[in-house]
């Protein structure tokens, strides 16, 4: 659940601190929250700070509904369920 950057000189990378899992991808059960918070990171970075606090507490709101968790957080939503969840908490903050 953790994010992570690594900043050079002319350059920033940001994903999960366990890193992007390629060899899960399409499976449908993974929780992207650590990407997700490493996309906000990302947008703080790039001076988006608006839009990464509405992820951020998109996030935050999505797990204390607690309607849309995946598996490791004792729910049973997909990974997509997550994303639309955190994507419709995202929309009245616009």
């Amino acid at each position: 659940l953790s994010p992570s950057a690594c900043f050079g000189e002319h350059y920033a990378y940001f994903e999960p601190v366990h890193g992007s899992a390629p060899d899960l991808a399409g499976g449908g059960s993974i929780n992207p929250t650590a990407m997700m918070l490493s996309g906000a990171m990302m947008l703080a970075y790039l001076g988006y700070t608006e839009q990464a606090q509405w992820l951020e507490r998109a996030i935050e709101q999505t797990y204390r509904e607690g309607v849309s968790l995946t598996c490791d957080q004792g729910g049973s939503a997909s990974t997509m369920e997550f994303v639309e969840g955190v994507v419709g908490a995202i929309a009245p903050m616009k």
